[in-house]
């Protein structure tokens, strides 16, 4: 509910004499400034009304208050502007109108409501979004217009990166740091749609005015808010990260928060920092802190480039300070092709930037000081302009602090050689980080541009930690943000929109149950038309039947040619072959090994055992052959992810004749291994509650979809639901009241019948039409479900303190 206003407000709205009025304002030049001559549209205006409704996955009889909303806006106008009919202002083919060969649709409409309180008019937002209707009616000669809040905004194709929980760190104990927080889905959709619960989200694409199908700029971003799966760029084999064993140590509260963002809301998650030592080698292999990754694509990464990358160094929460007393460590290497890397370093509250090659310093910055205060963090950005014009020069910057400029600190650095980890980025967690990025152009002597790696949102989102937890990503095929976003909410009955304010929400199931003991305002039956009451057996139920799916990634085999022609390359030639698959979470990259079929005491022999390897044939004399005495075997092939989801398979040949993948046999002869998403069997998972099924029989809620799966928070989440389905609830229809602008989703107002059906009946709202008519007022419609009766014990209460009755010791 909006507090704005106070007593005054509250006053004035619950007074029969009210005195509202409307604000209708549209951004028609579509530049955010709203200064065209018709932006303000108040005074045309006859009918206004807004409709936003969650609607859900459960049954209608559950009683449950969840699902989405995308809320719409209705309006009617009437007039004239400089002399033509607003019928006439509104054609697209009157050539006197202000909006000719224009395009009004998709502009920005914003609502307010504002009421006449004793202390002056205070106003209310009701509404914001974008036109998506305008009708001319010539025979009444109104308009109306309709619009949809943001949730068009997100209508972006999303990607999921392909994952599964890692059985190798099942078996160190490493469980709860590996499962994705169900908030963070909602989260990567948002950064990718230009809405962030923090200042930053990735650059675009197109926002660097490159081809779409280029394959330069934008090549990392890691959010860290409940996940450590990247929203740009992909996944390194699991085998070369680590992961703490604990519970709800991987993440902490300690990400910064939108600048728009409303003044209550909590921080985001973010790697919590792990302390030190990093790196070091434990018996089973792993490092401790250590999480690595592929770039978009590697295609598109040079070493003579310009390289941006950064992240935020979160300095609050429980070790605030810790940034200024951590030894010396990497936090972020970049490897940017021919064995030269990209190194920020941090130590005792400095950080400093290192270009090495071939494993020494090659170019190094000065320590530049992390600035001691309160703030909750700060941006650390590296910029390295590597080039035969411009030699190398950086630039770094942590917050304010910098060594002042592009400073060349050496000649460009220049390394030619084969690089089989070109694209691999690894995080360092000793501190808390998030919203990691790096990005690379192939120019020399730009100026200072963070922006072509990292931006501010358009939109502010508030998002709940999500309750529910995930062990694997069902696919990775693009599919429209709000279609997954919604997913995501319905599969733990929490609830997403955008507010009246344009801020997205996301609220978890015990956001919705905490609003219900929070009532804001209490109503009479004067007060209140439509109110009837149903009691009904169908809103129990009592068994959770949950057919929940469970994969787990293995390092395997993951593909084998079954063509001897489908790598078919022509002499002198680099070519590039796509494979899609659903199950592939990162190949080996390194450069496949070459085998052979014929007896040779220097290349090894193919056999069924390769799982990482190829025998190669050329076409030499009118057949196809090998031919071990061609030096080196004269075939690179890598294999890696490219920015569309795609393995990609680039194999160079060196020599003149035409090559081929198979054996002198005619087999296919080509294997990769890496780590592969290994589906197992449903798992079936059943929640119960015992007392009400003895009450009410046995009534069965199943659930099933991509969303419900294998991991230990499913059965708290649903055990948490069940206390709410387990005995009948009341329910009633939709009931009308004198429109309160200040009411919002979920929240709970009361009303009193004490001579008819209670005493206190409280209603949670997931509903309301709002209606303003220049003639009747406002009035609200709202969709409510009832909550359960109060219960027992209450002292001042005639109805539920009769001693014995409804009041007893507990």
């Amino acid at each position: 509910m909006f507090l704005d206003g106070g007593d005054p407000a509250e006053a004035a709205i619950t007074s029969r004499e009210r005195h509202f009025h409307i604000r209708i304002e549209v951004d028609w030049d579509k530049d955010g400034r709203y200064t065209h001559p018709l932006s303000n549209l108040s005074a045309y205006v006859s009918t206004v009304t807004t409709d936003r409704s969650l609607r859900g996955s459960a049954p209608e009889e559950l009683m449950l208050i969840e699902g989405a909303s995308a809320a719409e806006l209705t309006l009617t106008l009437a007039g004239e502007y400089q002399g033509l009919s607003f019928t006439g202002v509104f054609s697209p083919y009157n050539g006197l109108s202000p909006f000719y060969l224009k395009d009004p649709i998709g502009a920005e409409i914003r609502y307010s409501i504002g009421i006449e309180t004793a202390t002056g008019t205070v106003w209310y937002q009701q509404f914001i979004g974008n036109i998506r209707t305008i009708t001319p009616d010539r025979a009444d000669a109104t308009v109306e217009i309709t619009a949809l809040d943001r949730v068009e905004k997100l209508r972006r194709p999303i990607q999921l990166p392909p994952w599964a929980m890692s059985e190798e760190h099942l078996s160190y104990g490493e469980i709860d740091s590996q499962l994705i927080r169900s908030h963070w889905v909602i989260d990567h959709c948002l950064r990718l749609c230009d809405t962030s619960v923090s200042p930053y989200r990735p650059t675009y694409r197109e926002e660097t005015g490159l081809p779409p199908d280029w394959v330069e700029g934008p090549q990392f971003f890691l959010t860290g808010n409940g996940s450590y799966l990247p929203t740009v760029g992909w996944l390194d084999n699991l085998n070369a990260d680590s992961f703490p064993a604990g519970t709800d140590t991987m993440y902490s509260p300690t990400g910064l928060i939108n600048g728009n963002a409303p003044p209550d809301t909590a921080r985001p998650l973010a790697f919590a920092g792990l302390g030190m030592p990093i790196g070091q080698l434990y018996g089973d292999g792993s490092q401790q802190g250590i999480i690595r990754y592929w770039c978009a694509d590697r295609d598109g990464i040079q070493s003579y480039a310009t390289h941006y990358a950064g992240f935020v160094l979160n300095t609050n929460g429980p070790n605030a300070r810790a940034y200024r007393s951590i030894a010396e460590h990497n936090a972020l290497e970049i490897v940017v092709g021919d064995r030269i890397w990209l190194v920020i370093t941090i130590n005792t509250g400095s950080v400093r930037a290192r270009v090495i090659s071939n494993g020494a310093t090659a170019l190094v910055t000065p320590w530049i000081p992390i600035p001691v205060d309160n703030r909750p963090g700060h941006l650390i950005f590296v910029q390295w302009d590597n080039s035969g014009t411009t030699g190398g020069r950086i630039y770094i910057s942590a917050s304010e602090n910098s060594n002042g400029g592009l400073v060349s600190y050496g000649g460009p650095v220049s390394n030619p050689a084969r690089d089989d980890i070109k694209g691999r980025i690894t995080i360092g967690q000793a501190l808390s980080l998030s919203d990691v990025f790096y990005a690379s152009r192939n120019y020399y002597g730009a100026g200072i541009n963070r922006a072509e790696a990292v931006r501010g949102a358009a939109y502010v989102a508030v998002l709940d930690q999500g309750v529910n937890r995930f062990s694997h990503v069902p696919n990775h095929q693009f599919r429209d943000a709000w279609d997954i976003i919604t997913d995501i909410a319905a599969a733990e009955y929490g609830s997403v929109f955008w507010d009246e304010q344009g801020v997205f929400r996301f609220y978890n199931y015990r956001t919705i149950q905490a609003k219900q003991a929070s009532i804001v305002r209490t109503l009479t039956l004067d007060d209140v038309e439509g109110l009837q009451v149903t009691n009904s057996l169908d809103s129990v139920r009592n068994i959770y039947t949950v057919q929940a799916r469970r994969k787990r990634a293995i390092l395997t085999r993951v593909f084998e040619a079954t063509d001897p022609n489908e790598f078919y390359v022509p002499g002198r030639t680099s070519k590039v072959f796509r494979i899609w698959s659903e199950d592939v979470l990162s190949p080996i990259t390194f450069l496949v090994p070459r085998y052979t079929t014929i007896p040779d005491t220097v290349v090894p022999q193919w056999t069924d055992g390769v799982d990482l390897g190829f025998v190669a044939q050329w076409f030499k004399q009118g057949a196809w052959k090998e031919d071990n005495t061609m030096a080196g075997g004269g075939l690179d092939i890598s294999v890696y992810f490219n920015a569309l989801g795609y393995l990609t398979v680039r194999i160079g040949n060196g020599w003149d004749e035409p090559a081929r993948l198979a054996t002198n046999g005619g087999q296919a002869a080509f294997r990769f291994n890496g780590t592969r998403i290994h589906d197992f069997d449903t798992v079936p998972m059943q929640t119960r509650d015992q007392a009400s099924i003895n009450a009410y029989g046995a009534r069965n809620l199943e659930l099933t979809g991509d969303w419900y799966q294998d991991s230990t928070t499913a059965s708290q989440m649903l055990a948490m639901m069940l206390r709410r389905t387990s005995k009948p609830i009341p329910a009633t229809d939709a009931i009308t009241i004198a429109g309160d602008p200040r009411l919002q989703l979920a929240d709970c107002v009361q009303v009193r019948d004490p001579d008819g059906l209670g005493e206190t009946i409280n209603l949670q709202i997931y509903g309301i039409r709002r209606e303003f008519n220049n003639d009747r007022g406002l009035t609200d419609t709202l969709t409510v479900e009832m909550l359960k009766p109060p219960g027992v014990g209450q002292w001042d209460s005639r109805q539920y303190g009769r001693w014995d009755t409804t009041f007893t010791w507990s």
